[in-house]
């Protein structure tokens, strides 16, 4: 059977690092978080942390939602800024 967080790590993984920041933003995780997840440096987070991000993923498996598209990338004067 498969782990809280081997499924999040798998969910993140398929969902892919373009979409991690529009997940992070309706979550209301980090990136940093969801990276640490994917690559598997996190593998012990608290229910609260992740909560979100379960809720997420299995109203996506049951077909409730879909994945956030990516956000689109600020020009590179506006990141600098």
């Amino acid at each position: 059977m498969e782990t809280i967080v081997d499924y999040l790590k798998r969910n993140l993984r398929e969902a892919g690092p373009a979409r991690w920041a529009a997940i992070a933003r309706e979550t209301g995780c980090s990136v940093h978080l969801l990276r640490k997840l994917a690559y598997g440096d996190r593998d012990n987070p608290s229910v609260n942390t992740i909560q979100p991000l379960l809720d997420l993923f299995n109203a996506v498996d049951r077909g409730e939602r879909k994945l956030p598209e990516p956000l689109p990338e600020a020009p590179a004067s506006e990141a600098a800024a």
